[in-house]
């Protein structure tokens, strides 16, 4: 009997026990139940917001300090951009305004040839580079890329200064901007519009290489887009063999091209082509009975560069050569009244050593 009692204690502790054991595990379970129900809420709340499309982004605006545009170069008025696309444009912000140094400053535009292209610095981050884009926007070159599209190179400067050498006049039109890193995304200035005017519609049409002595030229006449067409002529009373009436002579044309700018009143230029009728010794006589035959254009010796002075120029910055057909003394009225700068236009053969004068000042 006791033995039966002792039993029956000891199986109540057990389901004491077990009942206890049941509670603690049943109030754990509801715990974690309503742990990952918050949780569930939660992450669904939060992917409801990021799909909301009503929901409005925060932006933090970025603001240029202003900075004085260099004088005496104007800041062209940026044309407006296209509507940049998400997955192709950077995000765009307040930025400083293109500067385009103008060659020479008092024209509406870039003469063709070197010019510089330089940003009012602000604060916007690090210059990654320059983009072009022809008038309708169809495409974007960087500043490297462009000179696989025009015969032209490309220099940086610094951060924030680019020199292009021989614009071309087919670049009239084109936009550029800068583009910056700023932290994780790229920003951009507006649209800067590019003005560029031929050079040669903005010099002197006739030109004559002479000495003063001697019954001989060599005379060119250069068009607005750079073609020019010249004829040389020498004649003698008695040329050789004695042949009388002797006239050696040539007429040629070309092209002129690749103009660049080296100081205030000097332009560099480039002879894209050259080519002259007939072949040199050929002769025929005219009706008044001078014999003619074809040479080479005298002048255009070695031909492949030319200078182009222009008024202004100091008479120190010549070619000595130059200054060698045309002294002072024996040309008076092709320099200023105290000689120290040329009254007119000049062009000079660099490798050839010959020079060419605007041809009313002969």
């Amino acid at each position: 009997m006791g033995n039966n009692n002792t039993n029956q204690y000891d199986l109540r502790q057990v389901e004491v026990v077990m009942s206890r054991s049941a509670y603690i595990f049943i109030t754990v379970i509801v715990i974690l139940s309503s742990l990952f129900f918050v949780s569930c809420t939660s992450r669904t709340e939060t992917a409801q917001e990021i799909q909301d499309p009503a929901a409005e982004p925060t932006t933090t605006p970025v603001t240029a300090s202003p900075t004085a545009s260099p004088e005496p170069s104007p800041v062209l008025s940026p044309a407006p951009s296209p509507t940049p696309s998400p997955s192709s444009e950077p995000t765009p912000v307040p930025a400083p305004s293109i500067v385009i140094t103008k060659q020479p400053n008092d024209d509406p535009g870039i003469i063709e040839g070197n010019t510089q292209i330089s940003i009012a610095r602000a604060e916007n981050g690090d210059l990654l580079h320059w983009q072009f884009t022809p008038p309708d926007g169809s495409v974007i070159y960087t500043d490297q890329e462009l000179e696989s599209v025009f015969p032209v190179k490309v220099y940086k400067i610094d951060a924030e200064t680019l020199w292009i050498v021989s614009i071309p006049v087919s670049m009239d039109g084109y936009k550029v901007r800068a583009v910056f890193a700023n932290d994780d995304c790229e920003v951009y200035t507006d649209w800067a519009s590019i003005h560029v005017i031929g050079f040669f519609t903005q010099i002197p049409k006739s030109y004559i290489f002479l000495s003063g002595a001697g019954a001989w030229s060599t005379t060119v006449d250069i068009n607005d887009d750079g073609t020019f067409s010249g004829f040389f002529h020498d004649w003698d009373a008695m040329g050789p063999d004695g042949i009388q009436s002797f006239q050696s002579e040539c007429r040629f044309t070309g092209q002129f091209g690749k103009v660049g700018k080296i100081a205030d009143h000097i332009y560099t230029m480039e002879i894209l082509s050259f080519s002259q009728d007939g072949t040199n010794g050929d002769r025929y006589v005219d009706e008044i009975g001078t014999t003619h035959e074809t040479t080479e254009a005298y002048g255009f010796g070695n031909a492949s560069l030319f200078y182009v002075y222009t008024p202004g120029v100091s008479v120190s910055e010549l070619q000595e050569a130059f200054g060698t057909w045309y002294n002072i003394n024996s040309w008076p009225n092709l320099y200023s009244q105290d000689g120290q700068t040329l009254s007119a236009y000049g062009l000079y053969n660099y490798y050839g050593g010959y020079g060419f004068i605007e041809a009313p000042y002969a």
